[in-house]
């Protein structure tokens, strides 16, 4: 077993055979030469694998350089979620509207569930010229009293509309708290103060900003950057 698990460079395994073998005789020369071998196998695996991780660690930190050159964006891996830590000025990520602390959720409709984060940067880097990303991005807004078309409701200004499922940002009121924002017609509505609005009415969405005075949503928008 014990040459067996050094043949096969299972070195670890082979350790603790010819260690077994040695405390049952002690005198045994192949059970000695072959626990050396198998502690310079571990080493030289061990030295192997560690010249494999600082390789990878080079690679990611090139293509972090360039997705920052390229498109003014670094990103941040946050155990399944990858996160923008920053977004240079004047750059194309800026000009198209990404901000700090948005959440990355699909690149070209492909799914980044999974993906570790050499995959996410290979795919900003594509040679497409029109990269389309879905982003999250949390916000706490204030509610107040809004006068629209001779009628007054509280609420953040925004009008909302189901479609396929979907609770979508039909229309927003102008300087009104979704507007001061930042939010656009188009967006969608994933979540109000922590709860899933796939599960919830238009009716029930309006009665949550009407109880409140500041409410936490969580918007999804598509974002096309040109290169």
């Amino acid at each position: 077993l014990a040459e067996k698990s050094l043949q096969e460079k299972e070195f670890k395994k082979a350790d603790s055979f010819y260690n077994k073998a040695l405390m049952r005789k002690p005198e045994l020369k192949e059970a000695r030469s072959g626990l050396r071998k198998a502690e310079e196998g571990f080493k030289a695996n061990n030295n192997y694998l560690k010249q494999l991780k600082r390789e990878k660690i080079k690679k990611i930190k090139s293509l972090r350089n360039k997705v920052r050159e390229e498109l003014g964006l670094v990103i941040r891996n946050d155990g399944a979620d990858f996160f923008i830590s920053e977004v240079a000025t004047q750059s194309i990520s800026d000009l198209a509207g990404l901000e700090k602390d948005d959440r990355i959720e699909q690149i070209n409709s492909k799914n980044l569930k999974g993906l570790e984060e050499k995959g996410i940067l290979n795919f900003l880097l594509s040679e497409n010229k029109n990269l389309t990303l879905y982003l999250l991005r949390d916000m706490i807004l204030n509610t107040e009293e809004i006068t629209y078309e001779s009628e007054n409701t509280k609420g953040i200004g925004a009008f909302l509309v189901k479609d396929d499922g979907k609770i979508i940002i039909d229309e927003v009121i102008k300087k009104s708290p979704a507007d001061l924002a930042g939010i656009k017609a188009k967006d969608t509505l994933v979540s109000i103060e922590g709860k899933k609005v796939n599960y919830l009415s238009l009716r029930e969405i309006a009665d949550i900003t009407k109880q409140k005075n500041r409410v936490a949503i969580e918007i999804g928008r598509k974002v096309k950057l040109k290169r």
